[in-house]
C-alpha cells in the first residue's frame, strides 16, 4: 500500500519491552490506513533491536498531524499531588522501587495524583530523538483518563502481552492500582478475583472495563461474565474495527 503524505493522518504507537505496534489513522475518512505489530525476538539487546526496527519502518519517518506514544513501564508508583510538591520525585519513587543508574523518572499529573515511572535513559533518548514532537503517556495515565461508569466501583483492566494492569476507583476516587505478570488465563482470573475480595468490591454495584491485547481481553471478558454482570471490552469512540492485537488500544489513545 502506498501512503500519501496528508495532514489529516494521526500516528499512535504502543511501546513495551516485548516490542511495539503502531497505527496510522485518517481522521477525515475515519479509517485505519495502516497498522502493524513488531515483536521482540530477544536474540539481541532490546535497544539495539528497537533502533534497527524503527529505522526500518519508513512510515514512522513521516510527519503526522499528531503522534501519540503509549509506554508501559515496569516500575510505576502513584503519589498524592500535595506530597509530590513537598518532595523530590526520586525520594518518593525509591520508597517503593530501586532506581538503577541507567534509569530516569518521568512524572505525569492528573487531578490530585502524580504518576512516577522509571524509564531506561537510552530508551527515552532514542524515542525522543526519533519522535521529538510526540506526546508521551504511560499505561497508568491512560487508565486514569478513561471515562468512569455510573457504578460505585469502577474496575479498569489493561492487558498487555504478559502484564495485567488493574485500577480500581470508588465513587470516582482512586483506591488501588497495581500490575501483575501472568502466564495463563487462570493467573489473570486469580489476580482479578483477589483484588475484588481484598477491596470488598460489590459485584452488584461495580463495572469492569477491559483494554489492550484483544485476544486476552475477549477471553477474559467471556470468563468474567460468569462472575459479573457488567463486563465490557472497550473498543474506543471511533467504532472502527482493527485486525491487530493492540489496534483498539491504539485507537483509544489517539
Amino acid at each position: 500500500m502506498i501512503i500519501q503524505q496528508k495532514n489529516n493522518y494521526k500516528l499512535s504507537i504502543q511501546l513495551a519491552l516485548d516490542g511495539f505496534s503502531f497505527l496510522i489513522y485518517d481522521s477525515e475518512k475515519n479509517r485505519i490506513v495502516k497498522e502493524k505489530e513488531v515483536l521482540y525476538t530477544q536474540k539481541e539487546n532490546f535497544y539495539d533491536w528497537l533502533k534497527v526496527k524503527l529505522i526500518a519502518e519508513d512510515l514512522l519517518k513521516r510527519k503526522y498531524t499528531s503522534t501519540q506514544i503509549l509506554f508501559c513501564s515496569e516500575k510505576q508508583t502513584l503519589v498524592p499531588k500535595e506530597l509530590a510538591k513537598e518532595n523530590k520525585d526520586k525520594d518518593l519513587f525509591v520508597i517503593n522501587f530501586p532506581l538503577e543508574k541507567i534509569e530516569m523518572i518521568v512524572s505525569e499529573n492528573i487531578d490530585d495524583v502524580v504518576i512516577l515511572s522509571a524509564i531506561n535513559s537510552d530508551f527515552y533518548n532514542l524515542i525522543k530523538d526519533y519522535f521529538p514532537k510526540a506526546k508521551w503517556k504511560t499505561t497508568v495515565l491512560f487508565l486514569l483518563e478513561q471515562e468512569q461508569t455510573q457504578k460505585e466501583w469502577n474496575v479498569k483492566l489493561l492487558l498487555l502481552n504478559n502484564k495485567l494492569h488493574i485500577m480500581v476507583s470508588n465513587k470516582n476516587k482512586l483506591q488501588f492500582y497495581n500490575s501483575f505478570s501472568f502466564q495463563t488465563k487462570d493467573d489473570l482470573l486469580y489476580y482479578i478475583l483477589y483484588v475484588f475480595d481484598n477491596l470488598d468490591i460489590s459485584v452488584a454495584n461495580s463495572s469492569i472495563r477491559l483494554w489492550g491485547n484483544q485476544n486476552y481481553c475477549k477471553l477474559m471478558s467471556e470468563t468474567l461474565e460468569r462472575y459479573h454482570t457488567d463486563v465490557q471490552l472497550v473498543s474506543g469512540n471511533l467504532k472502527i474495527g482493527s485486525k491487530t492485537t493492540f489496534g483498539q488500544l491504539l485507537l483509544s489513545n489517539l
